[in-house]
């Protein structure tokens, strides 16, 4: 399966959440059932490409 670059940072984002959910003494298993929610909205809007803003957004 090819999976896209953004898929890919999602997918990274998601595993950077569980990871500092773990850090704090919580159980990964205990995640998705009491872990926060979090709701990412994929517009496409041109200025969420913008290189300055690019450059802001960091993973982990």
């Amino acid at each position: 399966m090819n999976e896209g670059k953004t898929y890919q940072e999602i997918k990274a984002f998601h595993n950077c959440i569980i990871k500092k959910w773990v850090e704090s003494g919580k159980s990964a298993e205990d995640f998705l059932e009491t872990g926060s929610k979090l709701v990412i909205i994929l517009d496409n809007a041109s200025f969420h490409k913008k290189k300055e803003i690019l450059e802001k957004i960091e993973i982990c």
